[in-house]
C-alpha cells in the first residue's frame, strides 16, 4: 500500500480517499499484485504547497488536517495509519466505520488524534514494531507525519520484509481480524451521497439535531 501511495505521490498526485476497499488484488493468486483503485477524488499537488478545499473523503480515514480545510499529501499517509489499526484489529481507530458513532464524534476523535489500542485482548496479540507503525503516522501535525517514502522505512516493515513468511501469515499472527470481519467491514462513503462533502454531511446532522 505504502509503495503505492509513495508512487502516486512522486507523480504529483493526491489520492484524498484511501480506504481498504480501494486495495484490490489483481487475481486470486499467492502473489497477486495489490493494485491501489478509485482515483475519482484524487487532485495533483505540487511539492511544498498546501491543499485548500472542503473536507472529502471518507469521514473514518480522513487526516485531521483535512477536516481544517488545508493539507497536503501526507492525508493519505494518516489514512494508511488508519487501514493498518483496521486490518489488525477489525476496528477503525476513530470509530465511524459502521459503528454507532456519529461524525460530530469521529471528526473530533480524529482532531484531537484520540485513538487508544483496545481492548487489551487484542492488541496484546499485536508486535510492538506494529503499533510504533501505526502511531507514527496517525500524528495529529502533518509535518511531524512520516512521508509515504519515509513510512516504508519502519522497523515494523523491514523485519517483515526479511521474513521468509507471506504477508498474510505475518497478519494472521500480527493481528486478529478474520475473513469474515473484513467482509462485514462497512464504510460510509460521502461519495455516494451526491458528492456531498464531509462539510454538508456535518451541517446537514447539526439541523436534524
Amino acid at each position: 500500500m505504502l509503495c503505492s501511495v509513495h508512487y502516486i505521490h512522486s507523480k504529483g498526485i493526491i489520492h484524498r480517499d484511501l480506504k481498504l476497499e480501494n486495495f484490490l488484488f489483481s487475481d486470486d493468486s499467492p502473489d497477486s499484485k495489490l493494485k491501489m483503485i478509485d482515483f475519482g477524488l484524487s487532485k495533483h499537488f505540487r511539492f511544498g504547497e498546501l491543499q485548500h478545499a472542503d473536507a472529502i473523503g471518507t469521514p473514518y480515514t480522513v487526516a485531521p488536517e483535512v477536516f481544517r480545510g488545508s493539507y497536503d499529501e501526507r492525508c493519505d499517509v494518516w489514512a494508511i495509519g488508519v487501514i493498518t489499526y483496521l486490518l489488525l484489529s477489525g476496528d477503525p481507530p476513530f470509530g465511524g466505520c459502521g459503528g454507532p458513532e456519529p461524525l460530530m464524534t469521529v471528526r473530533g476523535n480524529i482532531l484531537k488524534g484520540s485513538f487508544a489500542f483496545d481492548p487489551p485482548e487484542i492488541w496484546s496479540n499485536v508486535s510492538s514494531d506494529a503499533r510504533q507503525f501505526i502511531t507514527s503516522l496517525l500524528v495529529t501535525d502533518p509535518s511531524n507525519r512520516p512521508t509515504a517514502q519515509g513510512a516504508q522505512k519502519s522497523e515494523w516493515l523491514r523485519k517483515m520484509a526479511n521474513k521468509d513468511h507471506t504477508f498474510e501469515e505475518q497478519a494472521l499472527s500480527d493481528g486478529n481480524i478474520s475473513k469474515k470481519q473484513s467482509n462485514e467491514i462497512l464504510t460510509f462513503s460521502l461519495k455516494g451521497m451526491s458528492e456531498m462533502s464531509i462539510d454538508d454531511v456535518l451541517r446537514s446532522q447539526q439541523q436534524q439535531e
